[in-house]
């Protein structure tokens, strides 16, 4: 009998990246996926797909499902996907546990760190992590000596928020007011080059909103992965070149700077009870600085692309997790190395 993975989640990128990064060990697995909508891409090459009430809305009916499903499964491993999936299954790990199933997650506290972004502020400073400068959009005073210390533009962005959806550009005061008292949002610093988006958001003011609408850097990826001892199993340093909001290229990037700030950011939340795959977003910033703004505990939607750079995190979490030898070894990494990315097509299998 195939081991059985249970990917929570399953129809998102995420989901989409981890089935990518299994390759041809695909076939020596069992694959099931719980998703809240009945049809995605990834969701036609699984064995079975739940239907889940969304994890944070429903957190208990979820949790529910989830036990019913490991028990009726007996999964070897299960994954989160998405951020809501990582803080549950946190809290719920112990009890899966106890059925037989192992959890991709470290301990809530931990958790808690990842998955708000204001938290991440205040655990970054507190552990010489750079992280970009912040302040809660529920605290104006805050918010205000964030403004004198930084000035404009701000961004603001959700503080549970992923995949840069909600962040928006702040230039003047009527648009900060608007978000002044919010406890769900986020105030940061503006990270990229301030002329390229004041030159950016004149020619729309001259020239009208494009139908389709982004402005985006490259980023810096460090994605870390820490076994279950605590253990520092591996890094991989890449740069993102991004298109809507998904990596267009991934290319392996050579910093020292970077490399050790990998590890630093490793063994901290190591130290704070996580486990599994830890990735962190970081800029350059104008002046030479690098500043993170954001942490996830879970694979991402840049999953797939590490692995053809021989970074092998899936392959890892079945080996040190569950108890499959599935990792494979993969190219040497060598600064450069590039890989590109595009959708692709499939025909939709009958129902």
């Amino acid at each position: 009998m195939k081991p059985t993975l249970l990917l929570l989640s399953g129809g998102s990128l995420v989901g989409e990246n981890v089935i990518d990064a299994l390759g041809d060990r695909r076939s020596a697995l069992r694959l099931v996926a719980t998703n809240t909508q009945p049809w995605a891409p990834s969701l036609a090459r699984v064995d079975r797909v739940c239907l889940a009430p969304p994890t944070a809305g429903d957190p208990q009916s979820f949790k529910t499902l989830l036990m019913q499903l490991v028990e009726e499964e007996r999964p070897a491993l299960v994954i989160p996907c998405r951020d809501d999936d990582v803080q549950c299954l946190a809290h719920w790990a112990g009890d899966l546990h106890d059925l037989g199933a192992q959890s991709l997650v470290g301990n809530p506290a931990a958790a808690a760190h990842l998955v708000d972004k204001w938290r991440s502020a205040q655990f970054s400073v507190a552990r010489g992590l750079p992280f970009a400068r912040s302040a809660p959009a529920a605290d104006p005073l805050a918010v205000e000596a964030l403004l004198g210390e930084v000035g404009w533009p701000l961004l603001v962005k959700p503080r549970a928020g992923f995949a840069s959806l909600g962040v928006r550009i702040l230039r003047q005061r009527s648009q900060l007011e608007a978000v002044l008292g919010d406890p769900a949002m986020l105030v940061q610093e503006y990270l990229g080059s301030r002329e390229a988006l004041v030159s950016y958001l004149d020619e729309l003011e001259r020239l009208g909103v494009p139908l389709f609408n982004s402005f985006e850097e490259s980023k810096y990826s460090l994605q870390i992965f820490i076994g279950p001892a605590g253990d520092i199993v591996d890094h991989l340093v890449t740069r993102h070149s991004m298109k809507q909001g998904k990596s267009a290229q991934v290319e392996v990037w050579a910093d020292a700077e970077l490399d050790a700030l990998a590890l630093h950011a490793g063994r901290t939340f190591s130290e704070a009870g996580w486990r599994g795959p830890l990735n962190v977003q970081c800029q350059r910033c104008p002046d030479g600085r690098v500043a993170i703004y954001e942490y996830n505990g879970r694979f991402t939607g840049a999953t797939s692309a590490r692995a053809l750079l021989g970074y092998d995190e899936v392959g890892w979490a079945l080996e040190r997790f569950a108890g499959l030898p599935l990792h494979r070894h993969g190219n040497d990494r060598a600064p450069g190395q590039i890989v590109l990315r595009s959708p692709r097509s499939f025909l939709k299998p009958p129902p």
